[in-house]
């Protein structure tokens, strides 16, 4: 059995802790977009980009990258990392403006998509960072994790959508100081 989500045509979403054996209680966070790569993210912010032109708004890509456990601990399991990115999805989700768009790439990162200038960025940025430098984001599930974070803005740091994922992506930096 597949514990990934399958890209489709729609936004695909991450099934519950429960499906997969998990004796967890369910978020009940499911509105979660899903891509399976940078140029599938690229897609979705070009379209951004095209209405936020028209409305005369800035965009700007925040990349997060969730690393989970330690050397030498066990690893963790298909269906545990689906439960624990739905819970840090779910987590992020709450610490960004109901404007922004949270889209999870793959099976260990997400994109934050907002409509916002460089500036702006930086601002969610900076709390981001906080917030985590203050508590683990997997705090409570007895599993460590870890966060990096990138950025990029139009039209600073690319001018297509492509672009200005693959900025972000590039721009990943660990989270320093203690979680």
């Amino acid at each position: 059995m597949s514990f990934e989500p399958t890209p489709s045509s729609s936004a695909a979403t991450l099934p519950p802790a429960a499906a997969h054996g998990l004796d967890v209680p369910d978020s009940g966070f499911t509105p979660l977009a899903w891509v399976e790569s940078p140029g599938d993210l690229g897609l979705r912010v070009s379209r951004l980009l095209g209405r936020s032109r028209r409305q005369g708004d800035r965009v700007s890509v925040l990349w997060l990258r969730l690393e989970m456990g330690e050397a030498g601990t066990p690893p963790v399991t298909p269906a545990l990392r689906a439960y624990l990115m739905r819970t840090f999805g779910a987590r992020l989700f709450r610490s960004v403006r109901s404007t922004d768009e949270v889209v999870q790439i793959g099976t260990h990162e997400y994109a934050l998509l907002l409509t916002a200038n460089k500036a702006e960025s930086a601002v969610v940025e900076k709390r981001l960072r906080h917030q985590w430098l203050e508590r683990d984001p997997l705090e409570g599930s007895g599993v460590r994790g870890r966060v990096s974070l990138g950025a990029a803005s139009f039209p600073e740091d690319g001018r297509s959508g492509v672009e200005l994922a693959l900025a972000a992506k590039a721009g990943l930096q660990p989270l320093t100081g203690t979680l």
